[in-house]
């Protein structure tokens, strides 16, 4: 770990006590300061190189890897001050690095591995499913169901960049997660045992919509449905009920939990652009179920799932329909409710999905559009009439590829 000090010069460290400490390096000398001291201890503990292999080893014994300033940087805490510019020297910038530190023990991949996922990964016996920030905030918001829960977290000043910073981490975690190819399909053998059972049910809204938009393969053929006068927005049916987590076999989660569960629900509908064959992550909000916001992150989960290298290939692998996609990586948001309702918290989600389309977001490097339809049940045709009532457009380069 000394030799890692010394090529990263600058940065931070955690020790087995799970302290926190800021290393600077030079040829002859290594500074260790801890950010628990009071008054803050800007001078430190000096080692010289007589004492790094002796006194210092000691110290650094079993804590975790290094951290230089650049690869903070890049690890993107949600902090509002630019960490570059923090000195360790003046004790006035102390309560800040404690902030940073804060953010980083929130960080996933800086967090020690529970021992089943280490063991699983150590004896290479099952796959692990990570469990990502997004997907922690959405659950928490669906146990805490209450409306004004809701509306306090849409109407947040800062929702937009708070959302924007869950999801870029949650993109990065979940890069690590590669499903093996023979366990590709997102679906198991039974998934399209689907009936016609609610193509005259519009009481259930979401369902009757499901059974009328056809999966566009055989013996379906490709059904293009319009969106208002918008041809941008015309879609045809891939799939339902589409988990992107979903891992057969022997699968874990981050938490040790099996893995069993990883197929439940998932997204309402999988569609494709029609145009590009872009992928687009539908949401259906019915009649008992009509808070949009709630509606925008659970689409921000399956799409933070979806856009990552692995998953990328794994999404073209078992949908033949997205090989011909223009941008890789890069995907639409549709969010559907009934004509006429005026679903909870509209206006403020319309306002945080234009914040998430600004060039500089990490959402609008991996979605291209968001979309808020409506869908009208025609009786007795099993028809649907789509309007569009709102569009988030990201402005972001159209050539820009995502890392």
């Amino acid at each position: 770990m000394i030799e890692q000090l010394i090529n990263k010069h600058i940065g931070l460290l955690k020790l087995k006590d799970a302290s926190w400490h800021h290393f600077s390096c030079s040829p002859n000398r290594i500074i260790i300061r801890d950010f628990r001291s009071e008054p803050p201890d800007t001078k430190g503990n000096s080692y010289e190189r007589s004492e790094i292999n002796g006194a210092l080893s000691k110290l650094l014994n079993g804590g975790s890897q290094p951290l230089s300033m650049a690869e903070i940087a890049k690890l993107g805490p949600d902090v509002d001050f630019p960490i570059h510019r923090l000195s360790v020297m003046d004790a006035s910038d102390w309560p800040k690095w404690r902030i940073l530190i804060e953010q980083l023990n929130e960080i996933p991949n800086r967090e020690p591995l529970h021992p089943p996922y280490e063991k699983a990964i150590q004896e290479r016996e099952a796959l692990v499913i990570p469990q990502t920030r997004l997907r922690r905030f959405y659950e928490t918001l669906r146990l805490f169901g209450a409306r004004d829960i809701h509306g306090a977290f849409a109407g947040y000043e800062s929702a937009a960049r708070r959302i924007d910073h869950l999801f870029n981490e949650s993109v990065r975690h979940f890069s690590c997660y590669e499903v093996p190819q023979m366990y590709a399909p997102f679906y198991g053998n039974d998934h399209r045992n689907w009936n016609n059972a609610y193509l005259d049910a519009p009481k259930e809204f979401a369902k009757c919509l499901q059974a009328r938009l056809k999966p566009a393969t055989a013996p379906n053929p490709k059904i293009i449905h319009k969106v208002g006068e918008n041809p941008d927005l015309k879609f045809y049916t891939v799939d339902y009920e589409v988990s992107p987590r979903r891992t057969p076999g022997n699968a874990v989660f981050e938490d040790g939990h099996a893995g069993r569960s990883s197929g439940a629900g998932g997204m309402d509908l999988l569609l494709g652009c029609e145009t590009d064959n872009t992928p687009i992550v539908a949401e259906i909000k019915a009649e008992d179920d009509t808070n949009v916001f709630l509606a925008l992150v659970q689409s921000l989960v399956y799409a933070s799932e979806l856009v990552t290298v692995h998953q990328w290939k794994r999404l073209q692998r078992a949908y033949s329909l997205f090989a011909g996609a223009p941008r890789p990586q890069v995907l639409d948001i549709y969010i559907i409710s009934q004509p006429g309702d005026r679903p909870q918290f509209i206006d403020e989600t319309m306002v945080i999905a234009n914040e998430l389309m600004n060039p500089g977001c990490h959402v609008s490097e991996h979605v291209r559009r968001i979309a808020f339809i409506t869908a009208e049940l025609v009786a007795d045709s099993h028809g649907v009439i789509f309007s569009s009532h709102h569009l988030a457009r990201s402005l972001a380069p159209a050539e820009a590829v995502p890392k």
